[in-house]
């Protein structure tokens, strides 16, 4: 026998309590309590309230209001209280018609979805508004660029201690939900800026949830500093892994997560763009610190974003940059949204071309992004798209997260 399912002792009326596994089914136990009524009031960990009129008002924390009618006037996961006359802002609600048949859903984005009944109160039709948000999509929401992570200093917590340099071939699991602005839970994917530093020899290093493919693979140089923005999806027990072929120095900036659209809070989706050149010094294009882009000298540099290349000038939370940097001296530039938060690095090396990356990073108050240069730096910026909090119909895109990396394309093979 493979495995076998105890049932615990029943109650007075007979209803089923508990049940424990062995064999290959061990651990898939639960346990089951019931009101004087015979409700199911909890099932493991998670509870269950009812009202007078035997409604389920209370879900695992997600509450339920019914008007006198016995009729759901709104859902909510956060808010406690309330009336069906005065739903919180977070709340699903729900429309009637006479006869007491459901006649809309609005989702708290505005979006509303309509049925339609016959005299015999049939469903005859069900309109969806073409930007429902499929609850599968994840939502970004940024937040201020926080180091978790350097091994340089012993930041962070790396398998349980504090971070240190990592070794060859030794991966290292690193505690992210719960840290730098990232909720504890709830979250499906981080956005971290890599930087690798510090090696002797030439090698790779990977950011992976534990045991899963890399999200992104950073090519690591003798000498040098490599720099990478990368979306990794979090571990079941809210951690990344770094894995390197070579010892090497890593610090890791948290800029922003992707969480779940249910339950609501303000979170942002994402509306793509043409790419488009907002700010390149060769040719003067852009507003740099209120005048034409040109090589940008040693500091901060405030680039005009707002208002440039179809993002629009008002209500935009974020933006998905390329940025593209070359100083035939090697140096860095630090991408940010003020001069206390790294959103990314690109930094090379004395002969190299440059450096390259993509970025999401949130906007200045005034709606500018800011360039932090070292050395004279020739700068080329494309916007791709922006990040804001969907209103009405305007929803924009909600993002649908890989189970694993999958590689499109090999040149090799």
């Amino acid at each position: 026998m493979l495995g076998s399912l105890s049932y615990g002792p029943r109650d007075l009326k007979g209803q089923v309590t508990s049940v424990t596994g062995t064999g290959v089914v061990a651990g898939q136990n639960q346990s089951w309590v019931y009101d004087d009524r015979d409700r199911l009031t909890s099932t493991g960990t998670e509870g269950f309230g009812f009202d007078a009129a035997t409604n389920l008002v209370d879900a695992d924390g997600v509450l339920q209001v019914f008007d006198p009618a016995q009729r759901l006037c709104w859902t909510s996961a956060t808010a406690e209280g309330g009336d069906c006359g005065t739903p919180p802002a977070d709340a699903t609600t729900y429309g009637y018609d006479a006869r007491g048949n459901r006649t809309s859903m609005t989702h708290p984005s505005g979006t509303t979805a309509t049925y339609g009944f016959d005299a015999e109160n049939r469903m005859t039709s069900a309109v969806l508004p073409t930007t429902w948000q499929d609850d599968t999509a994840r939502q970004y929401v940024p937040v201020p660029a926080t180091r978790i992570v350097d091994t340089t200093t012993g930041t962070g917590t790396c398998n349980g201690a504090p971070c240190g340099r990592l070794a060859a071939d030794e991966p290292v699991t690193v505690k992210v939900a719960g840290v730098g602005g990232v909720p504890a839970s709830g979250v499906t994917a981080v956005v971290v800026s890599i930087i690798a530093s510090g090696t002797t020899g030439d090698g790779w290093l990977e950011v992976n949830p534990a045991g899963d493919a890399a999200a992104g693979t950073l090519p690591l140089n003798a000498g040098q500093t490599t720099a990478q923005t990368v979306t990794a999806k979090l571990a079941g027990n809210g951690t990344i892994t770094l894995a390197s072929g070579v010892a090497v120095d890593v610090s890791v900036d948290v800029v922003g997560y992707f969480r779940a659209p249910s339950p609501w809070v303000p979170a942002l989706n994402y509306w793509p763009l043409t790419p488009t050149v907002t700010a390149e010094s060769a040719s003067g294009t852009g507003v740099c610190d209120g005048s034409p882009c040109g090589t940008l000298p040693t500091g901060e540099t405030d680039i005009a974003t707002a208002g440039h290349g179809g993002i629009p000038t008002t209500g935009v939370n974020a933006v998905t940059v390329s940025i593209l940097a070359q100083n035939a001296n090697g140096g860095h530039v630090r991408v940010a949204p003020n001069a206390t938060a790294s959103a990314g690095l690109l930094a090379w090396e004395t002969g190299s071309v440059g450096a390259a990356g993509v970025f999401t990073v949130p906007l200045n108050p005034d709606g500018t992004i800011t360039l932090e240069t070292a050395g004279s730096t020739n700068i080329r910026v494309a916007v791709t798209g922006y990040w804001k909090i969907p209103t009405g119909t305007d929803t924009g895109l909600g993002l649908d997260l890989l189970d694993a990396p999958t590689r499109l394309v090999d040149t090799t093979t």
